[in-house]
């Protein structure tokens, strides 16, 4: 095998998707040649180092761009800042008149609620309520 062929089957030697009769004979020809293998240890070292190519030329990287934005066409609104799902679908009218509906009722109820509970703990105070301005042992009665 002459060494351009090699050289490009170095890549999928060192991945291993070679099949095994050119696998055989890269690894005969790595053998005998010393250009060829280190060509390969130069291959081996930069895909290990993760620099395994160049970057693409602008041109390049334009045109691949612009494939994929006629492959992939872009949403007709571009958001940045997403709302949940949860705030985006349609709320039917009768769950927001039910949740308008609990909160008048709270809204109504709340005042005697805080009078009940006000009023209640005054007279738990007062059923437990120990004087001890007095200094008679008679007037530490509970009253």
């Amino acid at each position: 095998m002459d060494c351009p062929l090699i050289r490009s089957e170095l890549v999928g030697y060192h991945f291993g998707t070679l099949d095994d009769r050119a696998r055989e004979g890269v690894e005969a020809h790595l053998l005998e040649c010393t250009d060829c293998l280190r060509a390969f240890m130069r291959l081996k070292a930069r895909v290990e180092q993760g620099a395994v190519g160049e970057r693409p030329s602008e041109a390049a990287r334009l045109r691949l761009r612009d494939d994929v934005l006629a492959t992939f066409p872009r949403a007709k609104a571009a958001r940045s800042i997403r709302a949940p799902a949860v705030w985006r679908r349609p709320v039917p009218l009768y769950q927001s008149l039910v949740v308008a509906a609990v909160a008048v009722l709270i809204a109504k109820a709340a005042p005697s609620w805080v009078e009940r509970v006000t009023r209640g703990s005054a007279s738990d105070v007062a059923e437990h309520y120990v004087d001890t301005s007095r200094t008679l042992p008679g007037s530490l009665n509970i009253y």
